[in-house]
């Protein structure tokens, strides 16, 4: 998003939801990069070794605990032969060499991109790890439901009692509030040593264990915020995105496609210029963050963005509160303008002549159009 022109003590705060598609995560599948295909130099030599070379204990699969409007009641153990559905999410390979890269990325210190190809043949599971983790599944008695081109995510159903036994725990049916009848493990468990060194964690559960900022219950918990400062405070930095190659792909037509949707999380997964997102609950729309473009007694240009990838044949709609507060006096017409456009179409456009009344005023912006391809937020 985009705001440009004079801007006198102006400001403007965005909670944001993006719905279209969600699912389990994987990394895309095909190279999202600024076109070239240069692995970076320390890649070139990488082979994909063991995904750890020795795992000195098994991975602990711990009780989901959830609080509030997603607390849920236990209805007893799961009956045997029910079906129970579990996702078991496999190890990077050389993950101290990606944690580099990635901490060099956020912080500027390399601008090259890796494509998703390049990624998967030296960071992803190898297709034996993998092969590994499918094959002992289904010796246990699991079907394979979902395999990703990344090898990183195993989906796998079961009945209830084998997956008691293979995970050496108890599956409980239980009722969680307005969406239904849902099952979890009550007692930890632990990944068999047979699989253990290649999978990193796995969920034994379909809860719903996080909510956007938009559907949490109580509505808006600040609508009319008051005492906005004459100017923005300074002292905060850019914010960058996490590398396209990074992101989650959704897979089917339901959830949410923002990371940090409401900014709750901080200055991360948005690229902003500095002091945008900022930490003040008396000005947010929910929460305690918001997003503030411009602000000041002189001339600047603030930006907030963010690409996301819309699966073909879904619905997509962008939905963001918006709070439009300015002391510009000039009646010459607009001084301080803000632009929303995706892909470098204008969605809408909104000036201190189109202030929201001294509250937040909710906008909808239908993205379907866009819906097979990535959509630049900016």
């Amino acid at each position: 998003m985009r705001r440009s022109s004079r801007v006198i003590a102006s400001g403007l705060m965005l909670a944001l939801s993006l719905t279209a598609c969600g699912g389990h995560s994987s990394l895309p599948t095909t190279p999202m990069d600024d076109g070239s295909n240069a692995a970076p130099a320390a890649l070139a030599t990488a082979t994909t070794t063991s995904a750890s070379a020795s795992v000195s204990t098994t991975p602990l699969i711990s009780v989901p605990k959830t609080f509030g409007a997603l607390s849920f009641s236990d209805a007893g153990r799961r009956v045997k032969n029910q079906p129970v559905s579990i996702t078991l999410t496999l190890r990077y390979n050389h993950q101290a060499e990606l944690d580099r890269f990635v901490a060099n990325q956020g912080k500027g210190r390399s601008h090259r991109v890796l494509t998703a190809a390049q990624f998967n043949s030296v960071y992803a599971p190898t297709v034996k790890q993998e092969e590994t983790v499918v094959r002992a599944l289904q010796r246990a008695g699991f079907t394979i439901t979902q395999r990703f081109p990344n090898r990183t995510i195993v989906d796998a159903r079961a009945p209830s009692s084998v997956v008691e036994r293979y995970f050496s725990t108890e599956i409980h049916t239980v009722h969680q509030g307005k969406y239904g009848e849902r099952f979890t493990n009550v007692r930890p468990a632990t990944i068999p040593k047979e699989i253990s060194a290649y999978v990193r964690d796995a969920s034994l559960d379909n809860l719903v264990v996080v909510r956007t900022v938009m559907d949490q219950e109580g509505g808006v918990s600040n609508p009319f915020p008051s005492g906005v400062p004459g100017e923005k405070p300074s002292g905060g930095v850019p914010g960058q995105e996490l590398p396209m190659v990074m992101r989650p792909l959704a897979s089917g037509c339901s959830g949410q496609l923002l990371l940090n949707p409401g900014f709750e999380s901080g200055n991360v997964n948005w690229s902003t210029t500095a002091n945008v997102i900022t930490d003040d609950s008396s000005l947010a729309f929910q929460g305690s963050w918001e997003a503030w473009l411009d602000g000041y007694s002189s001339p600047e240009t603030d930006t907030l963005a963010q690409t996301v990838t819309i699966p073909a044949g879904c619905t997509a709609t962008l939905t963001y509160e918006m709070y439009i507060f300015t002391n510009e006096r000039s009646t010459a017409g607009a001084v301080d303008t803000l632009n929303l456009t995706v892909n470098g179409t204008n969605e809408g456009s909104f000036s201190n002549k189109t202030s929201t009344g001294g509250g937040y005023v909710k906008e909808t912006v239908n993205l379907s159009s866009f819906a097979g391809g990535s959509a630049a937020l900016p």
